[in-house]
């Protein structure tokens, strides 16, 4: 499922994942609702709604303002969110098969800043068209389609990024709050 989301087949993996989330594991359709905010954001809210409905609280933490999120959950540590990031195991066979792959050596790339995370994305590419603006990612070629109708392969949403030191990148909300709670990157973010 990795190797088909990642850069073979998109729908395939993408088709696990909607399987998992019918079968009602929460943990696949979060993943949907992060993995879909560029390519179908529509979509991509559904399943971040049905995860929150369901009380996950990586998906609250994405749905409610950071306020509301604190006012009702308080401000779990990063003990208590350690458990919602996917298994070592995962991440290391991500880590792995993303060194070992020549062909994303090639590509604009960016993983997540959490170290505890093995996610990564194709960083995003925007190109105007009179007034819609859609967004591409690099596949193997350096260049995006210019054609007006032509959409490319997009895969891995994009990245958010840290407001202070606009370095870190992170996958998610999640793994942004835990790194920031775990002390390191609050250590060195005013250095970056």
């Amino acid at each position: 499922m990795i190797k088909s989301y990642c850069h073979e087949d998109v729908d395939k993996g993408i088709d696990l994942l909607k399987l998992a989330a019918k079968r009602g594991y929460v943990r696949a359709t979060y993943t949907l609702g992060l993995i879909l905010r560029d390519l179908k954001p529509r979509d991509a809210r559904r399943y971040m709604n049905e995860a929150a409905e369901q009380g996950y609280l990586p998906a609250l933490q994405e749905v409610l303002p950071a306020r509301e999120m604190k006012a009702q959950f308080g401000e779990p540590s990063a003990g208590d969110l350690c458990q919602y990031l996917d298994p070592i195991s995962l991440n290391r066979l991500l880590g792995r098969h993303y060194v070992r792959c020549p062909h994303l050596r090639d590509l604009n790339t960016s993983h997540c800043w959490n170290p505890l995370c093995g996610r990564w994305a194709h960083r995003a590419h925007h190109i105007n068209h009179g007034r819609s603006r859609r967004l591409f990612t690099f596949s193997k070629d350096p260049q995006p389609p210019t054609t007006p109708g032509a959409v490319p392969n997009t895969r891995v949403s994009r990245m958010k990024m840290c407001s202070r030191c606009c370095r870190a990148k992170y996958c998610s909300k999640l793994c942004q709050v835990y790194d920031w709670r775990s002390g390191r990157h609050k250590v060195e973010c005013p250095f970056l």
